[in-house]
């Protein structure tokens, strides 16, 4: 969901599911968010929660991504990019 959106729905659901214990949230592709009465409870706040995660996850195998093998495309030669970045100047130009 992009930013906007998810803003807006974030503040309409967040009031009713939080409760007296909530310090944060993590949202999916988005990352976590933390809370607290100054920049620093917060940022502390989230350290804690990464550290927590980072040490607790594993040990549920909730945490179990594999990446996969990454090979190296091919690399264009200097003189194809020179070409394209020409090609692109002049169309850009082009009425």
């Amino acid at each position: 969901m992009p930013g906007f959106d998810l803003a807006r729905l974030c503040a309409a659901r967040f009031p009713a599911e939080r409760g007296p214990k909530t310090v944060g949230m993590i949202l999916l592709q988005h990352g976590v968010f933390s809370f607290g009465d100054s920049a620093r409870e917060s940022y502390e706040r989230m350290i804690d929660l990464v550290t927590r995660a980072r040490i607790t996850w594993p040990k549920h195998s909730a945490w179990n991504i594999v990446s996969p093998a990454l090979t190296p495309g091919p690399v264009p030669l200097r003189r194809e990019l020179a070409q394209l970045r020409h090609d692109a100047r002049n169309w850009a130009a082009s009425p």
